[in-house]
């Protein structure tokens, strides 16, 4: 998988870019969450550029959430709720990376 470079200011204006090994889809942004047929779960986690800068009471917890297809409204409210929770650091870029699985 490619190592991603810190994105431009926002997050809504990256597009999804994917690496998938076995049922499991890693992507930057929620582009391609939507073609995706049966049921999810997304599990969000950040990654900081320079950990050296970040204390551990900085960094959000990883959010797990069940979503089903059937629910898209749902669905994309909960990906504005991550977008808008992520934040930069004083200076230094989060990164917020996507990890989709298939359930079932």
């Amino acid at each position: 998988m490619d190592v991603q470079r810190p994105q431009p200011a926002s997050n809504r204006d990256v597009c999804g870019r994917w690496a998938s090994t076995t049922s499991t889809i890693f992507l930057k942004g929620p582009d391609a969450i939507i073609k995706l047929k049966k049921d999810v779960q997304i599990i969000k986690f950040n990654m900081v550029t320079n950990m050296a800068m970040a204390t551990k009471d900085k960094l959000k917890k990883v959010e797990e959430q069940m979503v089903t297809k059937k629910d898209s409204q749902k669905m994309m409210i909960l990906l504005d709720k991550i977008l808008k929770n992520t934040e930069k650091l004083g200076q230094e870029r989060i990164l917020t990376f996507y990890r989709i699985q298939e359930i079932g």
